[in-house]
């Protein structure tokens, strides 16, 4: 019986010492290796190079455009690529200059600074690699811009003094204007009564008498045998 129990403990604590230790490889992993290790960071870097040197806020400054000259797209990846690999834990080794010599004279401004930034968000996101390792990998990316960065944003033209408050006029008192008393009321035109005056009537003619006449009684008088 106590064989049986030695055996079980000794098989509890080697599961939980295997626990232990799986978890804790889990918890140590590098962000190199949850990146995916360097070909995942080597697709990342290839886009978010071509969307920089497309960028047209980059493409602006003619100090970047005459660096680029010197390097090639392919050799600018490869520098890259290694350079994160070195920062995020893996094995490889950055080979180029360093960041303040290799950007030295390019007059990077806050503004490029913050344009590139921008670009490699974006590829970070094509990608799909999670928000915490986004914000590791801008965390390192961020550590070099002192380097980067060098010109300065022109400080703003100091707005000339404003000009002494200037006294109010003095407010001169206003003329009362007396209107000339109302004349008198006229009293009203006395009213003349109208004379009417009676319409004339003309008396009627007077009738005059028929005069009779006597009227000619023409005898007809007949041709032929008197009857006698």
């Amino acid at each position: 019986m106590k064989k049986l129990f030695f055996i079980l403990t000794a098989a509890f604590i080697l599961t939980l010492t295997s626990f232990s230790n799986s978890f804790a490889q889990t918890a140590e992993k590098s962000l190199y290796e949850r990146l995916g290790s360097i070909n995942s960071i080597a697709a990342v870097v290839d886009d978010f190079i071509d969307k920089l040197l497309s960028d047209p806020l980059i493409t602006a400054n003619k100090d970047v455009v005459a660096g680029l000259a010197h390097t090639t797209k392919p050799g600018l990846k490869v520098l890259i690529t290694e350079l994160l690999c070195e920062k995020s834990g893996g094995p490889q080794k950055y080979s180029g200059k360093s960041m303040k010599e290799s950007h030295e004279g390019l007059n990077i401004t806050d503004a490029e600074w913050q344009a590139m930034i921008k670009d490699l968000l974006a590829s970070l996101n094509k990608f799909k690699v999670p928000n915490k390792e986004q914000i590791e990998v801008i965390v390192i990316v961020n550590s070099t811009k002192d380097d980067i960065v060098t010109k300065q944003a022109a400080p703003a033209a100091e707005a000339p003094p404003a000009p002494p408050p200037q006294a109010a006029p003095e407010a001169k008192p206003a003329e009362v204007q007396v209107a000339p008393p109302a004349p008198p009321p006229q009293a009203a035109p006395e009213t003349k009564p109208v004379e009417v005056k009676p319409a004339a009537v003309e008396a009627p003619p007077e009738a005059k008498p028929v005069e009779e006449t006597d009227s000619d009684v023409d005898t007809i008088e007949f041709e032929g045998n008197d009857p006698d």
